[in-house]
């Protein structure tokens, strides 16, 4: 068995994926199962994949049809044979050592998860690093199921290490976007022990039509995807439901940011439904008990319903330097 199975998603990355491969190929950690899927790619990434697998004895290609990104991600955890489980982008790159440090933490602690940090980067230049504190191990399921609300912790799976077994019976969403989200609570609720380690490890690529910034009318699967959030704290840890709304209530008003960044938010497609929510959910919003949400922020969620208009306009002002590429469907 090895150690660690890798599961990269490729999808028309010609242009970087031979940075992704080179990354992966110098990892220092011995027995190291590599699955590149590719997704019914059309240009020439899939030949590629092809290249490296002859060359690389650890690697195996899975070529599918296109499915989308979990569709991947499943075909890929449905073939990995690895005690652990990492996720890499395709577009992405990591650090020589990443899988290397990441097992030796869990194999030194017992943690079930390890996440890391990473840096977002432009080119292969990073720009911002996301990397907090002190080496911390949340021990005991129910101290591992509150890492979801610590600040450090991120809902992507590609910064961490995944014991395999929490995956059992567990595949992401398919045709959904921010599956992340969708899913990683359950495997964490599953973990007995979760460490974060401050180490960056991660290159995170960011490009203007990366799913992450468009802002159509699937935003709603976003405020969706928290749900589960919410029905796992109900179910298994309810001293911590209100830390679970109040990350249900931070989603909720983040996808209000990414309507007023729109020039006109009344035309974004997901307005009426955010807008009408809003109203109802007004008094948890105010009242409920999740630290989470700052004066600052539920002082904005009162402003956005009385006068949106206002609020649209400190928002663009706000964010007219970096916001990304926002597109809604007419």
């Amino acid at each position: 068995m090895p150690k660690v199975s890798v599961i990269v998603t490729v999808y028309n990355v010609e242009a970087y994926l031979k940075r992704c491969l080179d990354s992966l190929s110098a990892q220092t950690l011995e027995d190291i199962e590599l699955l590149l899927v590719d997704d019914g790619s059309t240009d020439q990434s899939g030949r590629i994949c092809d290249e490296y697998a002859k060359a690389h004895a650890n690697v195996r290609v899975i070529h599918k049809q296109n499915g989308g990104v979990s569709s991947a991600r499943n075909a890929g955890l449905d073939a990995a044979t690895g005690e652990f489980i990492g996720f890499v982008d395709s577009d992405d790159f990591i650090e020589p050592e990443c899988f290397a440090r990441a097992y030796g933490a869990a194999m030194r602690t017992g943690a079930d998860v390890v996440c890391f940090g990473f840096a977002s980067v432009w080119g292969d230049e990073a720009v911002m690093k996301v990397v907090g504190g002190e080496e911390t191990l949340f021990d005991g399921s129910d101290k591992a199921f509150t890492a979801l609300f610590d600040k450090r912790f991120k809902y992507f799976c590609w910064d961490k290490l995944y014991r395999r077994a929490l995956y059992d019976g567990l595949r992401y969403p398919v045709g959904r976007i921010y599956e992340d989200a969708y899913l990683l609570p359950a495997v964490i609720s599953r973990a007995q022990k979760l460490l974060m380690l401050p180490d960056v490890l991660y290159y995170y690529r960011m490009r203007a039509m990366s799913i992450t910034h468009v802002r159509d009318s699937r935003l709603n699967q976003w405020l969706e995807a928290t749900a589960p959030l919410v029905e796992l704290a109900k179910e298994k840890y309810p001293q911590y439901l209100d830390l679970a709304w109040g990350r249900y209530n931070i989603i909720q008003l983040r996808s209000l940011d990414a309507i007023f960044e729109c020039d006109h938010f009344r035309k974004h497609p997901c307005w009426k439904f955010q807008y009408r929510l809003l109203r109802k959910r007004l008094g948890p919003l105010l009242f409920q008990r999740c630290p989470q949400v700052r004066f600052a922020r539920r002082a904005y969620a009162l402003a956005a319903l009385l006068c949106p208009d206002l609020v649209a306009a400190y928002v663009r002002a706000r964010c007219r330097k970096n916001r990304g590429l926002l597109t809604y469907e007419h």
